[in-house]
């Protein structure tokens, strides 16, 4: 997990050095430290997704317990577009 955090594999990482200044509107560099925090939060939300999407094109759940997994991804999904813009 540490090394998937510090792999600069992904556009994130690319652009990591830098967040948007509200109040200037450049570009500000960011702290290490918020950023990794950020890229923790963010791997384990998709991470779960994925967990969830095997779950669902496998079939194992029907009924409410489906409706439910359902439920759940789309609520990651939603925390994962909040988490891009904070």
């Amino acid at each position: 997990m540490i090394m998937k955090l510090i792999n600069k594999n992904e556009c994130i990482d690319i652009f990591r050095n830098f967040g948007a200044n509200k109040k200037t509107q450049y570009l500000m560099p960011q702290s290490a430290d918020g950023f990794i925090k950020y890229k923790f939060k963010r791997n384990v939300k998709l991470t779960e997704m994925n967990q969830i999407d095997i779950i669902l094109n496998l079939k194992v759940f029907s009924g409410i317990d489906f409706i439910f997994a359902l439920k759940r991804k789309h609520q990651l999904v939603i925390d994962c577009m909040v988490t891009e813009f904070e």
